[in-house]
């Protein structure tokens, strides 16, 4: 038993201070987007109906005197990679056979399978669908299907199919700089791929606190009335 725990220690990584004192490059640790919340600021390539929705919301919200409603107002989860944008803390946890993000916005965990299995043949569709992933050297690359097709990729109302395919490639540039590449491959929606970048801050000194959504579904000015709605 004493072989057994002291081969697990060995195996154990080193703790993340250590890391980044020697430019080990791993991504675990506490970290904050320091890139935006807009999947990509260039113009969708959508097509069809997807197309249509995306430019009658577009329409609609220039027509609006106020904003309109997004869905996290009533406390629906984000989904990927939109709750990647989100400016709130990550973690990021590495474990054998997995990798865990755990997110401040709405409580959300991602779980990355790096242990060799493939995805669910009959994978039911989730807020942030399945994920596997594998090391290419020292950048974790991961493959997500299965996310849910009522999820919108940023507050512009970027709308995708069921079809959609996410890859992300997550690397650690420097002790305290995460860089973060994404790109959505959607051939019932879009034209060509659609990729975006951002960068993330280390903050060790930060936790992921808890966030618990009351589903406000009428927003309130200092005044006390309602400005925003939501059925």
């Amino acid at each position: 038993m004493i072989v057994a725990a002291f081969a697990q220690a060995a195996d154990a990584p080193a703790t993340l201070e250590g890391r980044a004192a020697g430019g080990d490059h791993h991504i675990a640790g506490l970290w904050e987007n320091r890139s935006g919340v807009l999947f990509n600021t260039e113009t969708p390539p959508l097509k069809g109906e997807f197309l249509k929705a995306y430019t009658e919301y577009q329409e609609a919200q220039r027509k609006s005197l106020k904003a309109l409603g997004d869905r996290l107002a009533t406390c629906l989860p984000s989904g990927a990679p939109r709750v990647m944008f989100a400016p709130f803390p990550i973690e990021i946890i590495e474990s054998r056979g997995q990798v865990t993000i755990i997110q401040e916005s709405m409580s959300q965990t991602r779980r990355i399978f790096i242990d060799g299995r493939p995805h669910p043949a009959d994978l039911e569709p989730t807020w942030n669908g399945h994920s596997i992933g594998k090391w290419d050297g020292d950048t974790l690359v991961v493959d997500t299907v299965g996310i849910r097709d009522d999820t919108v990729l940023d507050s512009r109302n970027v709308p995708h199919s069921d079809a959609m395919h996410l890859v992300e490639r997550i690397h650690r540039s420097a002790p305290d700089t995460l860089d973060y590449e994404y790109t959505v491959d959607d051939p019932k929606a879009f034209n060509r791929p659609f990729s975006g970048r951002k960068t993330y801050r280390y903050r060790p000194d930060w936790q992921v606190l808890d966030w618990i959504c009351e589903n406000n579904r009428e927003s309130i000015n200092e005044a006390g009335e309602t400005v925003q709605r939501l059925k």
